[in-house]
């Protein structure tokens, strides 16, 4: 079963991170949401505290879900997904239409209408630089954090990636993700969801005002595949906006869900 952490009392709502990430990311959002709900992060197959395997694609990734949710007994929830776990949202609701009641779907479309170029190629870049560090070399939190500072630039992206190491009884480093699994899969995770069947769940996409993981022109031609979905702008965010303005993507999301 997939590692997970829960939250207060309610209608279920859970939520889904995106590539690299964990339930750990999610903990604030979630304890505030637990005031009128019952929230669940799982951490999905080969990141955080959840099992490792070889085999990764969104029907895999939505299979956990669907097992996940029925070993809960939970038969209508809401769902939450960022990015990666955004797809599996949108996928789940492809193959099981009836479990969804509303889902909010952060800085991803369900369905890739026109797939940036240099974000496929942001994504390989990274999973190279992860796969390609030997973590027996580092002594320290600090010395590993500054390799990957030297090869990736941005600090607000190492500082993210931080959470996946840890120190072992040995104070060996160890990852939380399966690197290889995700390096072999990544094209996969990053190609489009197929959409088979009108989904006609309430959702909205939240989006990062500065994010081109897609551009707000393309929300329009969804319309036909996802009739009641809506979408809103947090102006002055990137793709990770649920970090960098909490307060605005927690009203948001909070209203959509009680609406």
């Amino acid at each position: 079963m997939l590692f997970y952490r829960t939250y207060g009392n309610g209608f279920p709502v859970i939520i889904l991170h995106g590539l690299y990430g964990s339930s750990d990311n999610w903990v604030t959002i979630g304890r505030n949401l637990a005031n009128d709900f019952k929230v669940i992060i799982p951490d999905q197959r080969n990141h955080g505290q959840s099992f490792h395997h070889p085999d990764m694609d969104f029907n895999i990734l939505t299979q956990d879900l669907k097992i996940f949710v029925d070993e809960l007994g939970l038969k209508r929830f809401y769902l939450i997904g960022h990015s990666m776990g955004g797809k599996v949202v949108a996928n789940f609701m492809q193959q099981y239409p009836d479990f969804v009641e509303k889902a909010v779907l952060v800085d991803i479309l369900p369905c890739n209408t026109n797939p940036n170029k240099s974000i496929i190629e942001f994504h390989q870049l990274l999973i190279g630089v992860l796969k390609q560090m030997d973590l027996n070399a580092y002594r320290s939190r600090s010395e590993l954090k500054n390799d990957l500072l030297a090869k990736l630039f941005s600090p607000e992206l190492v500082s993210f990636l931080m959470k996946d190491f840890y120190l072992d009884k040995n104070g060996k480093f160890i990852s939380k993700l399966n690197i290889e699994a995700i390096y072999n899969h990544v094209d996969k995770i990053l190609g489009e969801v197929e959409i088979n069947r009108i989904v006609k769940t309430p959702m909205l996409i939240i989006k990062g005002g500065d994010s081109e993981y897609f551009k707000a022109e393309d929300f329009p031609n969804i319309k036909t595949k996802f009739p009641n979905i809506q979408m809103s702008i947090i102006q002055g965010t990137t793709h990770w906006l649920h970090a960098e303005k909490p307060k605005e993507f927690y009203q948001l999301v909070y209203s959509f869900l009680k609406s």
